[in-house]
């Protein structure tokens, strides 16, 4: 098509989903599962009724607009939104006021604001500069999934719906086998693709270099702060956001 908007605002409407888990995680009540209700009953209902935007970029705007800061920074900045919700969210899980079921919504949530995350690291993970990149690794780490960046761009790119690659689904297989082939089988790729990349280094080197064990120290690490902050009892808040995440990817 003839080109399209050159205004960075309206692509700042996909932080809505961290609005809506903000409002839920201060509601609470049967509120605090709006992330998961935004996402699975709003969005599809919004897909209905709002028209199909068919505009596309000249390849010109695209060159230029994609070197645009304005544009640059959006995406950017999802990740302290994300990393203040998780806190967010610990604060409201480890309150003397907050029930069992309002605790479970609010983990949900937070996963629903960490599923989107982890396509925002989809696209991060792909730009040349290393601050992109690197905002896309603390991404991936708040979730447990940073292993993910390195399979999905030296794994799934290559190998990409064919058999050998675990992140694309087979002709009639169920949404539940292919999350356990896919989860099981990035884990074992990212680590085949780093031991084969580092295969010449020295032991130490194989140690501090490959990306999968510096994606588990740092999801570690963020995890032993939280409950260096609220206790031990924060855990399952911290696993479980996790696993809702990189549940939705999939």
């Amino acid at each position: 098509m003839g080109g399209t908007t050159e205004s960075a605002l309206p692509y700042y409407f996909f932080y809505i989903i961290p609005i809506v888990g903000y409002l839920s995680l201060t509601t609470l009540g049967i509120w605090s599962y709006g992330g998961m209700i935004f996402a699975f009953v709003a969005v599809p209902i919004l897909d209905l009724i709002v028209p199909e935007d068919v505009t596309n970029p000249t390849k010109e705007q695209s060159r230029r607009l994609s070197q645009a800061f304005r544009f640059k920074i959006i995406p950017v900045l999802y990740m302290p939104t994300q990393m203040w919700l998780i806190l967010f969210g610990c604060t409201k899980v480890m309150s003397n006021d907050i029930s069992l079921f309002e605790q479970i919504g609010v983990t949900l949530t937070v996963g629903a604001v960490g599923g989107v995350g982890i396509n925002v690291a989809h696209e991060l993970i792909h730009k040349s500069t290393v601050w992109e990149r690197t905002v896309a690794r603390i991404l991936l780490w708040s979730v447990g999934y940073g292993h993910w960046g390195v399979e999905h761009v030296r794994g799934h790119h290559k190998l990409v719906s064919t058999l050998l690659d675990p992140a694309s689904s087979r002709a009639g297989e169920s949404f539940y086998s292919f999350w356990y082939r896919s989860v099981t089988g990035t884990w074992k790729s990212s680590r085949a693709i780093e031991s084969w990349r580092l295969r010449k280094a020295s032991a130490f080197t194989k140690i501090v270099d490959d990306e999968t064990n510096l994606g588990i120290a740092m999801t570690v690490a963020m995890a032993t702060v939280l409950m260096t902050w609220y206790g031990a009892s924060i855990l399952p808040y911290v696993i479980f956001q996790g696993l809702v995440a990189f549940t939705l990817l999939e």
